[in-house]
């Protein structure tokens, strides 16, 4: 009983591609009592397995609704949202009930929403559009939604929805396409609202003109980086 394993809570989505969200430590003798445990977990590959357990699940992210070019440490992955087929949500709450944690609609965005899921670090740039989101970037974040479940949890006092295997996450907005004050401070409260439900433990708007937005994310990357 000295010993641990680990078992990794394996997740296959439907690009056929193993995401592995959670890990926990039973006792070794516990696991090799558990015959069944393979039915809950699914079944892995050694190799794979201990491949993640060192490299860990966390992942740096940078969700942007125009192409950026600028060179990125391994440790980042850039999704191009303009370059992506990815359609409105149609609010049939399929990723609810018919289908948990799987949009019905079948398009690229079934591709970014795991990873948003799977990221440590997320930085979004996004044009700003009346206080909001502008369409490129909320459309991806509507059709997110199979990232949380349909119950509810008390979350600092207030009603949320319970997430569904997503990480913590540290949180910066570039924005861009404002420069009114009363924009910037609707869009921060909006900010501020979104993180509640999107497990952010820390987040941050920054205002940039257009012409700004790829040295803001570098540098950002490059701060991220050095912590």
């Amino acid at each position: 009983y000295i010993h641990t394993f680990i078992i990794a809570h394996l997740v296959w989505h439907e690009n056929g591609c193993p995401h592995i969200f959670l890990c926990c430590q039973l006792p070794i003798v516990k696991f090799l009592r558990t015959a069944k445990i393979g039915r809950f977990y699914g079944i892995i590959k050694a190799t794979k397995f201990i491949h993640f357990c060192l490299k860990g699940t966390a992942m740096n992210l940078i969700l942007s609704d125009r192409p950026l070019s600028l060179p990125l440490p391994e440790s980042w992955q850039l999704v191009d949202l303009s370059a992506l087929k990815i359609s409105p949500c149609v609010g049939c709450f399929g990723c609810w009930v018919k289908t948990p944690g799987r949009c019905v609609i079948r398009d690229d965005a079934v591709t970014v929403y795991p990873l948003i899921a799977q990221s440590g670090r997320i930085l979004y740039v996004t044009r700003v559009r009346f206080g909001c989101y502008d369409v490129t970037m909320k459309r991806m974040l509507e059709r997110a939604i199979p990232v949380q479940q349909a119950f509810l949890r008390l979350h600092e006092g207030e009603t949320h929805h319970v997430q569904r295997n997503v990480l913590p996450k540290e949180a910066v907005f570039v924005e861009y396409g404002t420069d009114t004050p009363e924009e910037r401070a609707l869009f921060e409260r909006l900010v501020s609202r979104n993180a509640l439900n999107m497990s952010f433990t820390s987040h941050r708007v920054i205002f940039v003109s257009e012409e700004e937005v790829e040295n803001t994310v570098a540098k950002e990357v490059s701060a991220w980086e050095t912590i």
